[in-house]
């Protein structure tokens, strides 16, 4: 069952870093050179799903297949799930935000430029 979760949440992500790229490139055919940070923003999304994608299917299995010989193994193989977990919920937030930000002083230049 987890695992639908984190599929449906690698697919949204790929949705979101689709976007970006096809208004870049709808973008580029009027204006050439103009939005690199849409473009910068979608590769990053799409590098960050295809890591946390791969993490899921071959990562967490052989990380859940190492023995632990002591209960300070056990300790460190948490602390680097749970900052694994923080950096999954960071990196798309940082992503989006910025995404954000450059979309809405975009649509500012269009305006001032009208």
């Amino acid at each position: 069952m987890e695992n639908g979760w984190y599929a449906f949440l690698v697919i949204v992500l790929v949705m979101f870093s689709i976007l970006p790229l096809i208004i870049f490139i709808l973008e580029s055919i009027k204006n050439p050179i103009k939005n690199k940070g849409l473009l910068a923003w979608g590769i990053g999304l799409l590098v960050f799903a295809g890591v946390y994608f791969a993490f899921l299917t071959d990562g967490e299995e052989r990380f859940k297949a190492v023995k632990v010989n002591s209960e300070s193994e056990e300790s460190l193989r948490q602390k680097i799930v749970s900052l694994f977990g923080l950096w999954i919920y960071i990196v798309p937030a940082t992503y989006l935000s910025l995404g954000c930000s450059l979309m809405a002083s975009y649509s500012t230049r269009e305006e001032e430029n009208a």
